[in-house]
């Protein structure tokens, strides 16, 4: 179960994540910051991640093997990425805790995905909030976990009222 639910990463109330003692902030890339295949960094990523960096240190943890378009957009904002993270194993979240010396509780993993991002996150006990993804263009194997995750849904809806579309925190 998901921590906090937004729309997007644009509506998180990350002052209130400041104030539960946050200090780093994960993100997912693909479909959580940017569009599948489309690699842009905008005006409104800069001036995300320049806000954020004032209160976070922040990192973008990925499966993706594609080093170029994460290296391209990371440094275009000035943050540290992990690259096949492998998510929901626990080797990409213990590499940020070992490397940054944090509790797992200073820690809010942010991502589209009920089984990599919000499980992975969960497994380690750190703070996981689910956002609608961006768009519907996904990878065969993304495709197969939103399969799974539409049972995963029908059980969260049923144990905790959890529904798609309907945002808390």
């Amino acid at each position: 179960m998901p921590d906090g639910y937004y729309k997007d990463i644009y509506s998180i109330d990350y002052k209130k994540l400041k104030k539960q003692g946050i200090k780093y902030l994960l993100f997912d890339f693909d479909n959580t910051i940017i569009e599948m295949n489309k690699y842009s960094y905008t005006k409104k990523h800069d001036e995300l991640f320049k806000t954020l960096k004032k209160d976070f240190n922040i990192a973008i943890i990925s499966n993706t093997i594609n080093k170029q378009k994460i290296e391209d957009f990371t440094k275009k904002c000035g943050i540290e990425y992990i690259l096949l993270a492998l998510k929901p194993l626990k080797r990409g979240f213990k590499k940020v805790i070992k490397e940054n010396k944090l509790k797992s509780e200073e820690i809010c993993m942010i991502g589209d995905q009920l089984i990599t991002d919000i499980y992975g996150a969960k497994r380690m006990h750190i703070k996981a909030i689910l956002v609608d993804r961006i768009n519907n263009e996904e990878l065969p194997l993304t495709r197969l976990n939103r399969k799974i995750e539409k049972r995963i849904l029908k059980k969260l809806y049923r144990d905790y009222n959890f529904k798609k579309g309907v945002y808390y925190d």
